[in-house]
């Protein structure tokens, strides 16, 4: 058995400046608390037949409590209040019953490994705002999964795969409270997320264990994705992570490494065709566009002197759920030498040094726009010395 448990506490103060001629001032403060405790217990079977046929068996039942709740205050006069129409407490419980069979083994050139899982899910959750029973659900599901290799060569295996999973939406997602952001925009959660499911195929070719090239296709249902909702009669939005209708993804991938005495070189590349599908104001709306991206690393020996890293990752414009995604980048790079016999080491590191990694946005929906940018202080350095 196993207990875990998770606590945390987020206190906000806002300052709010809203001209619309006259500059007005406001200030408010909140606290959100999520208390999750998750309790455990599994028990497993091992058989192997032989040396190359094993067989694998077993059940889980896991239970999740999630106690959460937002405090909202408003400032009036130097006095604070607090604010009942944003305030709420959310208790959540969840239980999954899963059971799961695996066989796997070798034949001749051929290796294979296949199974299937059971699951049976129940949740509740009770709003002290909305009252008892917003969630109340009871769903069983079955995952296959299964996967062959053939050994081309001792160093070249073609595989090809296939497995159907479920994402769950986050406890924090699930909690049905309103998050202030300023006086025309807020996040707010959904109880009523479901979980999405996706059926996942994938071909690949390998070649001593880390050249690669792949094929896939993933096909999910209910997806979760963040969308933007304008509040009836109003200027206001709500930001708010909903399930749409599907998304579909086809895609290439290419892995290349290579190394000689003074030079390692490990580079990825992909090509993805993204296709999402979503109700916009009772209309059926396809967001359909590629993806390219490549992340390259590579380090340079040059012997008695130093060692020398670059890394760059880019993202070429794509779709993500409602939204438009703009190109993203990042360059790092970091430089080492040796002192004193080799005893010190020393390296200076640069993170981010375009200043361009932040995620950007937009979407176009029914009688509005909506973009973000999303972005942290992510250029840094650092200087690191070690004495062995």
């Amino acid at each position: 058995g196993q207990y875990t448990n998770f606590n945390i506490d987020a206190n906000n103060n806002i300052e709010q400046v809203s001209d619309f001629g006259t500059p007005v001032r406001s200030r408010f403060r909140n606290e959100n608390f999520n208390a999750i405790r998750v309790y455990s217990g599994n028990i497993d079977y091992v058989k192997n037949w032989s040396d190359k046929v094993k067989l694998n068996m077993g059940a889980k039942n896991s239970y999740v409590t999630n106690e959460s709740g937002i405090n909202f205050e408003y400032e009036a006069s130097d006095v604070w209040y607090p604010d009942t129409d944003l305030n709420n407490q959310f208790d959540f419980y969840e239980n999954i019953l899963a059971g799961y069979v695996e066989l796997s083994g070798r034949l001749n050139k051929f290796s294979y490994n296949s199974g299937l899982r059971y699951e049976w899910t129940t949740t509740k959750g009770n709003s002290l705002i909305a009252g008892t029973g917003i969630v109340n659900r009871d769903y069983q599901n079955l995952f296959p999964n299964v996967q062959v290799n053939y050994d081309i060569t001792k160093d070249l295996i073609i595989g090809a795969s296939y497995n159907n999973r479920i994402n769950r939406p986050s406890y924090q997602d699930l909690d049905p409270f309103i998050n202030y952001i300023d006086s025309v925009s807020a996040f707010r959660g959904n109880p009523q997320l479901i979980p999405a499911v996706s059926h996942n195929a994938e071909l690949s070719l390998v070649y001593m264990e880390y050249a690669s090239i792949t094929l896939g296709y993933a096909k999910t249902k209910n997806p979760m994705y963040l969308t933007v909702e304008q509040n009836l009669g109003e200027n206001t939005f709500n930001a708010i992570v909903k399930n749409i209708e599907s998304s579909e993804t086809m895609s290439l991938g290419l892995v290349l490494p290579y190394e000689i005495p003074w030079w390692t070189t490990f580079n990825a590349f992909g090509y993805q065709l993204n296709r999402f599908e979503y109700n916009d104001n009772s209309a059926l709306v396809v967001n359909n566009r590629p993806t390219f991206y490549m992340s390259l690393y590579n380090e340079f020996r040059i012997k008695k002197w130093f060692d020398l890293e670059l890394t760059y990752d880019y993202v070429s414009p794509g779709s993500d759920g409602i939204f438009l995604v703009k190109p993203y980048q990042s360059l790092g790079a970091s430089i080492a030498r040796k002192f004193l016999d080799d005893k010190l080491s020393v390296r200076f590191s640069v993170f981010d040094a375009l200043f361009q990694e932040a995620e950007r946005a937009e979407s176009t929906l029914t009688g509005f726009f909506v973009g973000y940018t999303s972005r942290s202080d992510s250029r840094s350095f650092m200087l690191t010395a070690i004495w062995n």
